[in-house]
């Protein structure tokens, strides 16, 4: 959920308009991560990869 509220807060920030917050998010995006997928598509899929979605890096153990 801090994911999504995220998301929107930024949108917010940048196209303060909401109409270009709520266009962009229903556009096609030619950006590899949304792979031509509007990002609210995207989003819906599952598929959001990002840095924040990643599994944590490996713990690095001493032998």
């Amino acid at each position: 959920m801090s994911l999504i509220l995220g998301i929107y807060k930024v949108l917010q920030i940048l196209l303060p308009r909401a109409d270009a917050a709520d266009a962009w998010l229903r556009r096609p995006n030619h950006n590899p991560l949304f792979a031509g997928q509007p990002p609210l598509e995207r989003m819906r899929s599952g598929l959001v990869q990002g840095p924040l979605c990643r599994p944590p890096a490996p713990r690095y153990r001493p032998k």
